[in-house]
């Protein structure tokens, strides 16, 4: 039988997917530890969050006995956040122009973050990513997200 702490993480995890955030970790809900993120999690009987990077834990941002306390400032902090979500990861500059045209034809802001592969002179990954919401009008649009044909 699940406890009114686990249905009160289930129900902030589901929120936070269903308004596009992809970048946070909910310690005992989340199914993977994800790096860089902001984590929520119970230590003792406290509830701390705190942001981890390559396996390091920082010092928490913000620690409370109370729950839905810590629930309230979770939420709140990691809507604040981008959540970027990737569409497409190409060598192609047409394909990722042509992906972005779509989207931005459908009124969706897109990101460019392309990057050198250096397997030769002037080689690039372009990649282009959507912001949260975003990623469910993006897929309304394209079948298969995000599309890599790295």
């Amino acid at each position: 039988m699940e406890t009114e702490e686990i249905k009160k993480l289930k129900k902030l995890n589901k929120e936070l997917i269903e308004n596009g955030c992809n970048n946070f970790f909910i310690s005992g809900i989340s199914q993977k530890v994800l790096d860089d993120v902001f984590c929520l999690n119970k230590q003792n009987e406290t509830w701390v969050i705190f942001y981890t990077e390559r396996g390091k834990n920082e010092n928490p941002i913000y620690s409370i006995k109370d729950l839905d306390e810590a629930i309230n400032y979770y939420k709140n902090h990691i809507m604040k956040i981008d959540h970027w979500h990737l569409i497409i990861s190409t060598r192609s500059y047409e394909k990722m122009i042509e992906y972005k045209k779509l989207l931005e034809k459908s009124s969706i802001k897109t990101i460019e973050n392309n990057m050198p592969a250096y397997k030769s002179k002037n080689d690039y990954v372009y990649r282009l990513f959507v912001i949260n919401k975003s990623i469910f009008e993006a897929k309304k649009i394209f079948d298969n997200i995000p599309c890599n044909d790295l």
